[in-house]
């Protein structure tokens, strides 16, 4: 799992050599999944550090690569937690090691070793009787009927992802075959979203961010990719 990230010392983005430390601990941070040297419990720091070259504040590190001193491997399991976060302590070689905050949530790594597994789902493990009416409904009306106002039909078909030389989450390449979907003509709109979101919000459904824009019809910003999961989630469900 890639994650890059930024720090600082004294007030300045650091550059050099620092000492990092993580751990893949529940929303509040006292229950530790995994960590980087298998050593914390509870949200605590682990034991032994990562070493990473750091520019100008900028850093970049394979999480769970078994081959870099002290990092241990990550089970698939831990990613069947829905609340994950990453929790990173930093050390400049001077100041000694901080935790930084706020914790930082994982979602769409989550989601595609989520997919990982539903693709070794067998031929017919899944029957019709399994799904509820309204999904049934909705899956039979997509399949039999033409793309809804605004929207437009992707075929389906089939594409290969990955690479041979690249990262170890990026091999190898492999065949995915997509089924036909809908996506929207343009980007959606403030005034869109809004709407979704309050039926949401009245549903059960939680945002970190509300979204914004400088005026309703504009495309809606500043928001998390799990926020725009959810409220992809929220208008099918409408």
């Amino acid at each position: 799992m890639e994650y890059s990230g930024r720090v600082s010392s004294g007030g300045l983005p650091f550059t050099g050599t620092g000492s990092f430390r993580f751990a893949l601990v529940d929303v509040l941070g006292t229950t530790t999944y995994w960590s980087n040297d298998g050593t914390s419990a509870t949200g605590s720091e682990p034991a032994s550090s990562v070493s990473a070259e750091v520019d100008d504040g900028f850093y970049s590190v394979y999480l769970g690569d078994s081959t870099v001193t002290n990092m241990t491997a990550i089970d698939e399991s831990v990613f069947d937690n829905d609340n994950l976060y990453l929790r990173v302590w930093f050390d400049d070689g001077t100041n000694g090691s901080q935790m930084l905050t706020p914790d930082q949530r994982v979602v769409s790594t989550a989601f595609s070793a989520r997919a990982a597994k539903a693709d070794k789902v067998t031929d017919g493990a899944i029957t019709e009787s399994m799904l509820s009416a309204e999904l049934l409904n909705k899956l039979l009306s997509a399949a039999a009927g033409s793309a809804p106002s605004g929207m437009v039909t992707v075929s389906s078909g089939k594409f290969n992802m990955g690479e041979e030389d690249g990262g170890y989450d990026r091999t190898p390449i492999r065949e995915i075959t997509l089924s036909q979907f809908f996506v929207e003509t343009h980007e959606v709109s403030k005034d869109t979203w809004d709407s979704i979101y309050s039926w949401a919000t009245s549903n059960g459904y939680d945002f970190d961010n509300a979204g914004s824009a400088t005026d309703s019809t504009h495309p809606v910003c500043q928001l998390k990719c799990y926020d725009i999961i959810k409220w992809c989630n929220a208008r099918s469900k409408q």
